[in-house]
């Protein structure tokens, strides 16, 4: 079945059969018109084009009208059949591709999912360490701090008696 044709479609149809017939007899032009209507041919098939670029369709219609209608017809379903059938593997491996990248596109949305929760629990420990030194710093200083003063203490327990020794003389004299 054909799909249906816009008028924009025929008239872009016809301008470039228009210009591959330039400078052609009107006789060849009809006939070529007719072919592609009777056959729906595709003018935009390479082969199609070239054939008429070369003007070897003009050739072989003119001494061959009949067997070139046939071998041409079948030439043409050939390659409309070969176009088919790459197209639907081009569309299946465009379909594998886009899958393809659709997963490569949820792993790495997860990745970067993983990598930011990652980069949170990193960050929450490094707060939560900063936090333990912390502690443990003004534990530290709180432990130096009691030294001191036991020292300081001790210090002044031992010299105490050498401090009254040592007033004493002072204030006897």
């Amino acid at each position: 079945m054909t799909p249906k044709i816009s008028k924009a479609e025929k008239d872009k149809v016809v301008s470039l059969l228009a210009q591959y017939l330039e400078g052609r007899s009107e006789a060849f032009q009809n006939k070529v018109y007719e072919l592609v209507i009777r056959y729906d041919w595709d003018v935009n098939d390479p082969s199609f084009a070239i054939l008429l670029a070369t003007g070897q369709m003009e050739t072989i219609l003119e001494s061959f009208s009949e067997q070139f209608e046939t071998l041409f017809l079948r030439l043409m379903q050939e390659s409309q059949q070969k176009l088919v059938e790459h197209r639907q593997w081009f569309e299946v491996r465009n379909s594998e591709l886009k899958s393809y990248i659709q997963g490569l596109e949820i792993q790495q949305s997860q990745a970067v999912s993983q990598l930011q929760e990652n980069i949170t629990v990193f960050n929450e420990g490094i707060k939560e360490q900063r936090t333990d030194n912390k502690k443990l710093v003004n534990q530290i200083f709180a432990i130096a701090e009691q030294r001191r003063a036991e020292f300081v203490a001790e210090a002044k327990a031992q010299l105490q008696p050498a401090q009254k020794a040592l007033d004493m003389l002072l204030y006897k004299r």
